[in-house]
């Protein structure tokens, strides 16, 4: 009985739907009932179409017959034309007569024109002696014009070569004056050097990157107005400050624990004072290796005790900044900002002096290591 069913139910299946490996013609897809379903739906609507197009004639044939009714012409049941008693002129005899009259009128038009112009000749005829007296007049007073302007491009030209001679020796002595005055200033910036004994600046202080809009210190949690839109990553670290008294003073840490499109939400991390120096809406955030403008350009130079150059190189990129490891200090170039600065880095941190960078030493930066990163050695 089971089996019987389910023979039943295959057959029912193969009626409706149809069956590719059928060899019967009433079980094959061309032969299912879905399929038929869809053609005598298709023949429906094609039947509604033809309906509507027919109505359409219908109707455009009672709007023509009315129109010609109006004219007094009518149709018998067999199409033959029948006239009425009304004397009025069809469409068709009516625009014939006016393209007649406007034939005539043309005619007309044309025939007046051309006995004006054979009355006007003699008077054309003047005014064109006239405009050649004029054209000839004009060509006497450009001819004068052409001579005075080559007179004047003569004298100007002779006004240019001597302006030239006197550029050429005006160059030569403002050379000679330029070099003897970039000679002075190199000895006075030697001299300034000498006397300032310039030194490296350390980072001690950090730029705003950011700062906090709502606090809830019971709960240990900020919100600070930079989100995913300008490059915060969730894990970054910021440091808290604000400056008191004209002073730079540090509050704190915190990190990022959920992003948003302009907004962040951190988990306070550290904190300096809470009593003295407690954390409120408005304090500045900031992080040496983040900046919401440009990535932050560093070098890696000496010897690290935390960490290895790849690891802090691997560090820095993941914020979004560049980093360049050197070995040499003729590598150090302009255009970076900061020189993260190892053991035995003298000579690189004397070559960083010389182009204004800001040192920074390897116990600052892992302050803002991210939680989820991890060493190449520990990985």
């Amino acid at each position: 009985f089971a089996y019987l069913t389910w023979d039943r139910h295959q057959m029912a299946q193969a009626i409706r739907f149809g069956d590719p490996e059928a060899t019967e013609l009433r079980f094959t897809e061309a032969e299912s009932l879905n399929r038929r379903y869809d053609e005598l739906m298709r023949v429906e609507n094609e039947i509604k179409a033809e309906r509507e197009r027919v109505n359409l004639r219908r109707r455009t044939l009672a709007r023509l017959d009315n129109q010609l009714a109006a004219r007094g012409i009518f149709f018998d049941r067999h199409g033959n034309l029948i006239r009425g008693d009304r004397d009025d002129p069809t469409p068709w005899e009516g625009v014939a007569s006016n393209v007649t009259h406007m034939v005539t009128f043309t005619d007309q038009v044309a025939r007046n024109y051309e006995q004006r112009v054979q009355h006007r000749f003699a008077e054309l005829r003047n005014v064109i002696n006239q405009l050649r007296s004029s054209i000839a007049e004009v060509n006497r007073d450009a001819g004068r014009a052409d001579d005075r302007f080559e007179r004047t491009r003569n004298d100007l030209l002779e006004t240019l070569d001597a302006l030239e001679r006197r550029y050429e020796a005006d160059g030569v002595q403002y050379h000679h004056d330029f070099s003897e005055l970039r000679t002075r200033e190199t000895q006075l910036d030697q001299r300034i050097r000498e006397l300032l004994e310039l030194r490296l600046r350390w980072l001690e202080e950090l730029r705003p990157v950011g700062r906090i809009v709502t606090t809830g210190v019971e709960s240990n949690f900020v919100v600070i107005n930079i989100g995913r839109k300008d490059r915060v990553q969730r894990g970054m670290r910021f440091e808290i400050f604000r400056h008191v008294q004209g002073r730079y003073t540090s509050k704190g840490m915190l990190e990022v624990t959920d992003l948003e499109e302009t907004q962040s939400t951190c988990r306070i991390i550290e904190v300096v004072d809470q009593r003295r120096l407690p954390i409120s809406n408005g304090d500045l955030i900031g992080n040496p290796v983040f900046d919401t403008q440009r990535p932050v350009r560093f070098y890696l130079a000496g010897e690290f005790s935390h960490l290895n150059k790849d690891d802090v190189k691997r560090f820095i990129e993941q914020m979004g900044s560049i980093a360049t490891i050197v070995s040499n200090p003729d590598e150090i170039a302009p255009g970076y900002d900061f020189l993260v600065a190892g053991g035995r880095s003298d000579p690189f941190q004397d070559k960083a002096r010389e182009f204004q960078m800001t040192a920074i030493r390897e116990e600052q930066l892992v302050r803002y290591l991210q939680p989820i990163f991890q060493p190449i050695e520990r990985r």
